[in-house]
């Protein structure tokens, strides 16, 4: 038995997840635009969608990583980060269909335990897509409930003339108004940046120290990255070409072109 959230007038109830999945009106989020069902009206006027909704209201400095990040749980009075909570907190069971020890996502009908890797090849639900008409998972809804699949929500749902330098590519952010910013402006104009903990420049944080303090893009390829070994050379360096496995550092790259 699950909860009535809605009477046809006659004799038909439908459960919450079906109300929210097929009748619930979907409207443009005012935060960023999706097309989907409104979890909340902070303001009493505008709408949230359940992403902005968790990412603008439900946030904190994590008690574990100590970023300021949406917040899953509190354990111990403490919040908690949905990245942390996976990590530390989020049951791991034998995956009854592939028999791997993993992150659980989803249970049978039986309560067996199943993992994120085949809940999304094998038991995810699909249905035909209302652009391409093929049968594949549903990425998001229309207002009228139709369902995308995730390549059309990539290509055309998301697809917008960038309010900064009017490119037309995928939507990453929008502004206040609801204006759509693609990901190269989001970077230029709208990227948090802060002190690298390594150069002491202001720049946006690429990477985070386990002490929370945030790395630059340039620091993190020049200390932080992995190098793989060099297929030339031997030595552990950063990759300037890579072709298969075999990865080539910027010295032996540069010879070689010389010697061409």
């Amino acid at each position: 038995m699950k909860n009535v959230a809605y009477h046809s007038g006659v004799d038909d109830e439908v459960c919450s997840a079906c109300y929210k999945r097929e009748l619930q009106p979907r409207r443009p989020c005012s935060r960023c635009g999706r097309v989907a069902t409104t979890s909340a009206r902070p303001d009493g006027v505008n709408g949230y969608c359940s992403r902005c909704y968790i990412r603008e209201l439900f946030v904190g400095r994590c008690g574990i990583c100590r970023i300021r990040k949406s917040i899953a749980i509190q354990h111990l009075g403490k919040p908690v980060c949905h990245g942390c909570y996976r990590r530390e907190f989020a049951a791991r069971e034998t995956c009854s269909l592939c028999n791997t020890f993993a992150l659980v996502v989803a249970r049978s009908t039986r309560g067996e335990p199943i993992c994120e890797n085949c809940y999304h090849s094998r038991l995810q639900p699909r249905e035909r897509c209302g652009r391409c008409r093929q049968m594949n998972v549903v990425k998001a809804r229309g207002a009228h409930g139709e369902p995308f699949c995730p390549t059309c929500y990539r290509q055309t749902v998301q697809t917008a003339p960038c309010v900064h330098c009017g490119e037309v590519s995928r939507v990453l952010t929008r502004t206040k108004g609801g204006a759509p910013v693609c990901s190269k402006c989001y970077v230029r104009h709208y990227a948090v940046r802060e002190m690298c903990a390594i150069c002491g420049r202001s720049d946006r944080v690429k990477r985070r120290l386990s002490s929370g303090r945030g790395v630059c893009p340039t620091c993190y390829v020049r200390e932080l990255a992995p190098r793989p070994k060099c297929a030339v050379c031997g030595e552990r360096r950063p990759s300037a070409l890579r072709t298969g496995s075999r990865s080539v550092c910027r010295a032996c790259y540069q010879r070689n072109r010389a010697h061409a």
